[in-house]
């Protein structure tokens, strides 16, 4: 079996180098199953020559500053394994590495490199940044967050952990939508990302929900915290729109149980500050002055806080998805079963409303009533399923042939009227009678396959508000209408 080569580049200090080199020897096992690795070794600025590579290892070390390691980085255009010295340039290299990418400590480069270089160039491995804000995600914070504390959490360094998350976020998606929603999520990694530059990481920890890690004590902790919430509160992630967030704040100078009781501190103080009136920061000492002023046990504090937290959570649902049961109801109940346009109880109660704006000099109504010829004739030649195809056909042609602001209703049998405000006379006969023409192009098929097509006719009236009420101005349509019919059918009377 052949063995498989790989081309790696290399952009490493000569320490590391030499540790490279010893890694990537062989390793014990049958030569066949080894790999073999040309390093091809560059210093910063220098061109590559001799063709493409399969992968490449930088140190971050060799380079004079982070913009251009980055730059670096961003122009290599193949897998990339990247040597941090320490926690802290780990921490800056994580949010900006590629799915594709990995990362590995100094220190770790004689025991681990070849199994990183291999799940480089095999890209077996796991994803460590959430793809839509871009920053670390849990698995990156969770690996992070414990070599840190490994690294030692005592007085002199302090570990703080700063959960924040979004209030009310349900409500931002049901009102303006997912998409929206998205557009939140994104602004606020952002805000984060950018508001606490001296953090080991920000990452999305779920939902709407992020967590900050960061070597701080309780004071400089709180006041981090103070600062991504304003800068929360100052996004408008769309026009209009702001949201705000609440934070809980945890700080530790140990941490015997690990970072997973870190979070669970800073979750407690979340829900605190949830049920404190939302948008803004507790952190365990606000914790624990709360809890002495209702003189409960800290513990039963936070049940009582994460219950009522939930209830809440649980009303705003049923609230909300009630109004839009209501909402699917009432839209039920003003249209028409067949056709899907308004219904006539819908148009009694709207064209009163729209006859009052009316009143206004500068603001004319007109109304348009179709009445479909000899409909009659159609139901008894082709059969009753026919005429309902043909009435949701000419009811879609109208309303495709009107304005967003306009309205279309059937008002009784074969009879559909369409209300236009804002709109004169001349107009009005216009739309009507593009109307007629695209009735006139409809074409049904029956039940038994036979085709046929239809007309109708048109009484198109206007309003500025000289008319007593409703029924006059029903009247004066009705009587154009008559007269269209006696005109000849399929025209338009004005």
């Amino acid at each position: 079996m052949e063995k498989h080569q790989s081309r790696i580049l290399v952009i490493v200090s000569d320490p590391t180098f030499a540790k490279l080199r010893l890694s990537v020897a062989a390793d014990g096992r049958a030569a066949e199953e080894a790999r073999c690795y040309d390093l091809v070794r560059l210093r910063v600025g220098e061109p590559l020559t001799g063709g493409p590579v399969d992968a490449a290892v930088v140190e971050l070390d060799c380079f004079p500053s982070f913009n251009s390691y980055k730059d670096v980085y961003n122009s290599l255009g193949t897998r990339v394994l990247v040597v941090a010295r320490d926690v802290h340039e780990e921490s800056l290299v994580l949010p900006a590495l590629s799915p594709d990418d990995d990362v590995i400590r100094t220190d770790a480069v004689e025991m681990q490199l070849r199994v990183r270089l291999e799940r480089v160039l095999t890209g077996v491995r796991t994803a460590r940044t959430d793809m839509l804000t871009g920053l670390s995600n849990r698995v990156a914070l969770f690996g992070l967050a414990e070599a840190v504390i490994a690294d030692g959490v005592n007085p002199d360094a302090p570990l703080s952990t700063i959960i924040v998350d979004l209030d009310n976020f349900k409500r931002v998606n049901d009102t303006y939508g997912h998409q929206v929603g998205d557009l939140v999520i994104r602004a606020t990694g952002g805000a984060l990302a950018t508001a606490v530059p001296d953090a080991f990481c920000v990452a999305r920890y779920g939902g709407e929900e992020f967590l900050v890690l960061l070597r701080a004590d309780r004071e400089l902790a709180r006041a981090r915290a103070e600062t991504l919430r304003a800068a929360i509160a100052a996004l408008e992630p769309s026009p209009g729109l702001h949201v705000t967030a609440s934070i809980g704040v945890a700080t530790a100078t140990a941490a015997p149980g690990g970072f997973a009781e870190l979070v669970e501190i800073a979750d407690r103080c979340l829900y605190a500050a949830k049920e404190n009136g939302r948008n803004c920061v507790f952190d365990q000492t606000d914790f624990r002055v709360l809890a002495a002023s209702r003189d409960e046990d800290p513990d039963i504090v936070d049940y009582d806080n994460r219950v009522r937290v939930l209830t809440d959570r649980l009303a705003e649902y049923l609230s909300q998805k009630g109004r839009n049961l209501a909402r699917t109801f009432q839209d039920e109940a003003e249209r028409d079963g067949l056709t899907g346009i308004y219904n006539r109880r819908y148009f009694d109660r709207r064209i009163v409303r729209e006859l009052d704006l009316a009143r206004r000099p500068d603001r004319p109504l007109s109304l348009i009533f179709f009445d479909l010829d000899d409909f009659g004739a159609v139901n008894r030649t082709y059969g009753f399923p026919a005429g309902d195809r043909l009435l949701k056909a000419v009811s879609s042609a109208i309303s495709r042939s009107v304005r967003a602001t306009d309205w279309v209703a059937r008002y009784g049998g074969e009879e559909l009227c369409a209300v236009l405000p804002d709109t004169s006379l001349e107009p009005a006969v216009v739309i009507a009678e593009r109307i007629l023409a695209e009735i006139r192009l409809i074409n049904v098929v029956s039940v038994d396959g036979r085709s046929f097509g239809a007309t109708a006719s048109a009484g198109v009236v206007v309003t500025c508000g000289e008319d007593v009420g409703v029924p006059e101005f029903l009247q004066r349509a009705s009587d154009k209408l008559r007269e269209a019919k006696k005109a000849g059918k399929n025209a338009v009377a004005r």
